[in-house]
């Protein structure tokens, strides 16, 4: 199905998907939410109608990435601190933050 993007539940984690939560990999995939409009391809059985009130994007995309943040500093392994790092300088792109 082709989706169009309006808010993010939940931010993508980060890292080598083929080697989850782990740090040393050749590469550490830095992970970006997708854009409010962007539209990709999502296979249909991973689709699934959403009933509730659509939230703002900004907003939302806020509020995946604490929550993303909040599990990551639970965390504390070598991985969770690479992708720490990540989310900083993905939240200085998403927020114009210095």
């Amino acid at each position: 199905y082709l989706v169009k993007i309006k808010a993010v539940l939940t931010h993508p984690a980060q890292g080598d998907l083929h080697h989850p939560k782990q740090a040393d990999v050749p590469f550490f995939h830095e992970r970006k939410a997708l854009a409010y409009g962007e539209q990709t391809n999502i296979p249909h059985h991973m689709v699934k109608p959403y009933d509730g009130e659509v939230p703002d994007y900004t907003a939302s995309l806020r509020e995946a990435a604490a929550q993303l943040r909040a599990k990551l500093n639970e965390d504390g392994s070598e991985w969770a601190k690479r992708s720490l790092h990540n989310l900083d300088v993905l939240e200085k792109e998403y927020f114009n933050r210095t």
